[in-house]
């Protein structure tokens, strides 16, 4: 049998080797070159759209007047350019052959009564599948659905400069909620004077679009009771954002940044010093990691026109307008979608010629890292 010589083989294994540890040493170069120092709080607020929610209404058969004028007008608001909802808008007749994404999703409603309204969360949620709501088609619930004071609000601070809107959900006991809210006030204020903003610098993927807005630490909280009418869907929106939030009976904090973009659900005992703080140095961090996508949390369904805000900032929101009592259009009652109607706006990550220029240089270096490799080895 002839012997390999081990010095022979672990030579041959010299190429490989010097490949992995040039291409490791390149893509981290790379990924720290491309890193933002823009907070992800100020990041997400200029750049990440919000995900869209789908609405469904299911049908069987000719709509009644009254369903008609109010599915029109609700078709008609979202595909107006003016609305800044992100949600679409389905109307499935249950009399034609559903696709199989739809077969789905009726099937697993519960205690239906036609015509029946579901809104979906976004796709990109990290969270169980599940509705934002389901129920009958109602006029003033599809309003609140889509708008609340408390969603304005919250609006109004994020486009005014607020790093981050803690959403204080109470337990409905006094002195639990106000004993913890004071706390959580108290050390939201300590975290303002002992977090640090990234040190920018004059790299252009430094550069803030909004130059008007100035770049601060300020934390705010925003008490909302479970038994408020006008925000009960709101309420119901953030217990099912994540599994089993509707089972808790304590206060549950909710850290908002960016465009109405939940963080996650910190709940009773799990709201404390160690898990505030962790958040808050997310959302104060920079932005190493652009992709949305790629990042925590879950869009809040709003309609505020974020662009418009940044450009003209607390301006008020257009109320929305009835969706019954209009005069109505013909609404198909075939399973066509009858709208995919998100206002446009503009891409929420890095411009097309600057990763495929990020990405043609890493192949370079790849590339030149390699041939080193190889002469490096040959003269081994």
């Amino acid at each position: 049998m002839i012997q390999t010589n081990p010095r022979r083989r672990a030579a041959r294994r010299k190429p490989a080797a010097y490949l992995a540890q040039a291409s490791i040493l390149v893509l981290v170069f790379t990924s720290s070159a491309a890193a933002c120092n823009i907070p992800v709080f100020r990041f997400a607020l200029e750049r990440w759209t919000p995900d869209p929610y789908r609405m469904v209404l299911f049908h069987k058969g000719p709509l009644r007047q009254a369903d008609k004028d109010a599915a029109t007008r609700l078709h008609e608001y979202l595909a107006d350019a003016s609305c800044a909802a992100n949600c679409t808008f389905d109307v499935v007749d249950l009399t034609d052959r559903l696709e199989s994404q739809m077969e789905k999703l009726w099937q697993s409603q519960r205690n239906t009564s036609l015509p029946w309204l579901v809104a979906r969360y976004p796709k990109s949620a990290k969270t169980p599948v599940r509705n934002a709501y389901d129920g009958p088609l109602d006029s003033l619930k599809v309003k609140a659905l889509l708008d609340s004071p408390a969603r304005r609000e919250l609006a109004r601070r994020l486009l005014a400069g607020t790093s981050t809107v803690w959403l204080f959900l109470e337990s409905g006991n006094k002195n639990k909620d106000d004993a913890k809210a004071t706390w959580l006030e108290g050390h939201l204020k300590k975290l303002e004077k002992d977090l640090k903003l990234p040190e920018m610098t004059t790299a252009p993927r430094d550069e803030l679009r909004v130059k008007d807005l100035k770049l601060k630490i300020e934390f705010s909280l925003l008490r909302l009771s479970r038994t408020d009418p006008d925000e009960s869907l709101f309420v119901r929106m953030l217990l099912g954002s994540e599994a089993d939030l509707d089972e808790c009976r304590e206060p549950i904090v909710f850290p908002v940044f960016g465009r109405g973009l939940l963080l996650y659900a910190l709940l009773g005992k799990g709201i404390n010093e160690n898990t505030v703080t962790k958040a808050a140095q997310f959302v104060l961090g920079p932005c190493s990691c652009e992709v949305k996508e790629q990042n925590p949390g879950v869009d809040l369904l709003t309609d505020f026109d974020w662009d418009g805000g940044l450009t003209q900032r607390l301006a008020p929101t257009p109320e929305l307008p009835p969706l019954t009592g209009l005069a109505p259009q013909d609404v198909s009652s075939s399973t066509k979608e009858v709208g995919a109607l998100v206002a446009n706006r503009p891409p929420s990550t890095t411009p097309l010629w600057q990763r495929l220029s990020l990405e043609l240089g890493i192949f370079v270096l790849v590339v030149l890292a390699a041939t080193a490799a190889l002469l490096l080895w040959k003269r081994h």
